[in-house]
């Protein structure tokens, strides 16, 4: 029986660790609520090594894909490095390898990786670099992020979820070579934190003008795509399905790539998606008849994630609520092979 005094109050929530190596600290894992100190358990939980052979033991990271750098949320104590595990915690995507064979891409007119990390440039390593070096980009926000997608670089664009200004990315001068284009292909990652849409749908990448001439590409409330081509996006039925995730911190797992292609020369015109993520490799989610021509002469700046200049006066909620990395414009229709080694290959 225990007494209840001054001197020795009863506190049942005194909890005590097993000290099996009897060292006099304990296991964080193993504990017991007790008002008096169990044989072989004590008052400290400072031992990692409770159950091992050596003195002090030192965590490991999980490198999946073996590139010598280890995932921070996959740690485990041991005394020396187990197989498929390294001693730093460097590696911002690490992901199981897929099994695809990688094909001869073409270089797109337009990559933004994204890769900066600073300032408010970002720069065109397509074809077309020395004609249009970069993007401009508003001031604090989008920030930059090292969250990552799988195949990304060093760092992503972060645009957030509250738009009372004109938050952008978009290019200073018109593009004359978006314009009467054919044969189209972008390809991207999104991570949405927010499952809110302004009207019409939230920017991803676009050079519409005002609903006319122009490209335009829009997440829609529930996580699909819906693609405006000389018009304004809702008034397309090209929707896709709802393969955009929702996730409100953003996490690394919720990074989806996707890929849109538009052959105004098949059977009158054709617009397909694809979809993958960091484990699955992408596949072709829907195809849709979609007569609109070339794309009209009368274009608008390019933007990314948010309206451009011709359409910011309808208001700033249009923005992208979330992270964006890895964008690229073709001219050329890509295969489905080649979508998945452009969401693949990692970036140099």
């Amino acid at each position: 029986m225990v007494s209840c005094t001054k001197t020795n109050p009863w506190n049942p929530k005194q909890a005590w660790y097993e000290d099996k190596d009897g060292d006099g600290r304990g296991n964080p894992l193993v504990f017991v609520y007790s008002a008096i100190q169990p044989v072989g358990y004590v008052a400290d939980n400072t031992d990692n090594n409770d159950n091992l052979p050596c003195e002090e033991a030192s965590p490991f990271y999980a490198d999946k894909d073996g590139d010598g750098l280890g995932d921070p949320n996959d740690i485990i104590m041991a005394c020396e490095a187990p197989p498929g595990y390294v001693d730093n915690a460097d590696d911002k995507s690490d992901f199981a390898p897929i099994d695809y064979t990688p094909v001869p891409v073409p270089e797109p007119l337009f990559a933004y990786n994204f890769d900066e990390g600073q300032d408010t440039v970002v720069h065109n390593s397509g074809s077309l670099a020395t004609q249009y070096d970069a993007l401009d980009m508003s001031a604090n926000i989008p920030s930059w992020s090292d969250n990552v997608p799988r195949s990304g670089g060093t760092h992503s664009v972060d645009f957030g979820t509250k738009y009372d200004t004109y938050n952008y990315v978009h290019s200073s001068t018109m593009i004359p070579e978006l314009a009467g284009m054919t044969q189209i292909t972008v390809t991207g990652w999104v991570n949405n934190k927010l499952d809110e849409t302004g009207s019409g749908g939230n920017r991803v990448v676009s050079w519409i003008n005002s609903g006319h001439d122009g490209f335009d590409i829009v997440y829609m409330k529930g996580g699909s795509l819906n693609t405006g081509i000389n018009q304004w996006p809702d008034k397309s039925a090209a929707i896709s399905s709802a393969k955009i995730t929702t996730n409100p911190l953003g996490s690394a797992s919720n990074w989806v790539f996707f890929a849109v292609t538009y052959d105004a020369n098949d059977n009158g015109g054709t617009l397909k998606y694809y979809f993958g993520d960091n484990v699955s490799k992408a596949y072709m989610d829907n195809e849709f008849p979609y007569p609109a021509g070339p794309i009209g002469q009368g274009i608008g700046h390019l933007a990314i994630g948010q309206f451009n200049q011709e359409c910011i006066h309808y208001g700033y909620q249009r923005m992208f609520r979330g992270l964006i990395d890895q964008v690229k414009i073709y001219d050329k229709v890509l295969t489905l092979d080649q979508v998945v080694t452009v969401q693949l290959q990692t970036q140099p």
